[in-house]
């Protein structure tokens, strides 16, 4: 049986995976951290708002790196 902590972390990663789609949960997700909003150091962004927040930040990125070439 899973613990509390474990089951609600697991809650998340569902609910996460769910409400993005999966593979926008994992092409856009880098790290997930759960915190009390207390420890929070940035600026936090409602689940309402998460989808149109990680399309804004990919947008940016891809601004940023636009014509960026690295000679591997």
């Amino acid at each position: 049986m899973l613990s509390s902590i474990a089951a609600i972390l697991y809650g998340i990663y569902i609910f996460l995976d769910n409400y993005l789609g999966e593979l926008d949960f994992l092409n856009n997700i880098d790290n997930l951290k759960v915190i009390n909003k207390k420890e929070a150091e940035k600026e936090l962004v409602s689940i309402g708002k998460l989808k149109d927040f990680l399309i804004w930040r990919q947008k940016e990125f891809i601004e940023k790196y636009e014509g960026v070439w690295y000679n591997t």
